[in-house]
């Protein structure tokens, strides 16, 4: 795996309320706390970045 830091063109209030919907959708599943390898908020960002047209741009 690579690490890397990037930026993406999404509003960080739309990570959120995506962060927000994916922890309500977890509780309503019963996934315990700390089964997960990233935060709902990591995930949520994940998705954003998977979702975009153009590459991210790399932050050196």
């Amino acid at each position: 795996m690579i690490a890397y830091r990037a930026m993406i063109d999404v509003p960080r209030e739309l990570v959120q309320y995506l962060g927000r919907l994916l922890a309500a959708e977890r509780r309503a599943k019963g996934t315990r706390r700390g089964t997960r390898a990233l935060t709902c908020f990591y995930q949520a960002l994940m998705v954003c970045c998977g979702r975009q047209k153009v590459p991210p741009v790399l932050v050196p």
